[in-house]
C-alpha cells in the first residue's frame, strides 16, 4: 500500500523505511483505533472494524526522524596576536638594540601554534631572521579579514628587515666595504663611521616591525575590542629589559 512522506509529500510504499525523494528516515509506530483498539495501517484513516475516524492519530503517529544539520559553530572573529602599544614596542626595541624582537617572535609564534600544532614557538624565536616573514604574513592576513588595508606585503617588509639585520652584523666584512663604496659613489663620502650603518640597519629593522605592530593593534582592536590594551603598560620585567638592553646598545655603538 502507498502512503505519503510526511516531510516532502512524495508517494512511498508503507513498508519503505526511507523516502526515495528526500531521504529522511521514517519511524513507524504501531497504530490502533482509538475506539475499538483494532490495529490499523498508517495509510488507513478509518478503522476497518468499527469505522471510526482515526486521521488525527495517523498524523500524530507517523513521525519522521530528520537529522537536522546543526548550525556551524560561530567562527572565531580572528586570531589575537601579541599586542603592545607602539610607544612601548619602540622603546623596548630601540633600548635592546633589536633583541626584544626575539621575544616578540616567540609570543606571536605561540598564537600561530594554537592554530597549527606543528609550529615550534621556541625555534621560530631563535630563528627569527628566517621565520619572521611567515609571522608577518599571518598577521597581515588576519588583519585583512578584519578590514585592514595593507600598503606593504610581507615580502617587502621582510626585505627591509633582513637588509637591516645584515647591516647590523656586517661590521668588518665585505658587506660593510661595499656599503662604504656605495656611500662614496652616491654622496662622495670617502669614510663613514660604522655606527652610522648600524643606525641605518636598525631603522630598516624597526620600520617593518613598527608597521606590523600597528597592524596587530588594528587586528586586536577588532578581535577583542574590550581587552586589546592589556599589555600597554610597562611591567617591572620590561623596565629591567630596557636597562640591560640599553647598556648593551650603548656598548655596541660606542665600542
Amino acid at each position: 500500500m502507498e502512503t505519503m512522506c510526511p516531510k516532502c509529500g512524495a508517494e512511498m510504499l508503507e513498508e519503505d523505511n526511507f523516502c526515495a525523494n528526500c531521504g529522511i528516515k521514517i519511524e513507524k509506530k504501531e497504530l490502533h483505533c482509538k475506539k475499538c483498539g483494532n490495529k490499523i495501517n498508517f495509510s488507513e484513516k478509518f478503522c476497518g472494524k468499527c469505522g471510526n475516524n482515526n486521521s488525527e492519530e495517523v498524523a500524530d503517529k507517523l513521525t519522521t526522524k530528520v537529522k537536522i544539520k546543526e548550525p556551524p559553530a560561530v567562527a572565531l572573529r580572528g586570531e589575537e596576536y601579541f599586542c603592545i602599544s607602539l610607544t612601548k614596542f619602540l622603546l623596548l626595541t630601540f633600548s635592546t638594540f633589536g633583541l626584544y624582537i626575539f621575544y616578540w617572535c616567540y609570543k606571536n609564534a605561540q598564537v600561530i601554534k594554537e592554530q597549527e600544532e606543528d609550529t615550534p614557538p621556541f625555534w621560530m624565536a631563535v630563528l627569527a631572521p628566517l621565520s619572521i616573514c611567515a609571522i608577518f604574513d599571518r598577521i597581515l592576513e588576519s588583519a585583512k579579514k578584519q578590514g585592514y588595508e595593507s600598503r606593504h606585503s610581507a615580502g617587502i617588509l621582510y626585505l627591509s628587515f633582513i637588509s637591516g639585520v645584515i647591516l647590523l652584523v656586517s661590521e668588518g666584512t665585505s658587506v660593510m666595504e661595499y656599503m662604504q663604496e656605495l656611500m662614496h659613489f652616491i654622496f662622495s663620502v670617502y669614510e663613514m663611521n660604522p655606527a652610522v650603518f648600524k643606525i641605518i640597519g636598525l631603522a630598516l629593522v624597526i620600520f617593518p616591525m613598527y608597521y606590523i605592530q600597528r597592524t596587530i593593534v588594528f587586528n586586536n582592536s577588532k578581535v577583542n575590542p574590550d581587552n586589546y590594551r592589556k599589555n600597554y603598560h610597562l611591567a617591572d620585567t620590561d623596565i629591567l629589559f630596557i636597562i640591560i638592553g640599553g647598556l648593551l646598545s650603548i656598548s655596541v655603538f660606542f665600542d
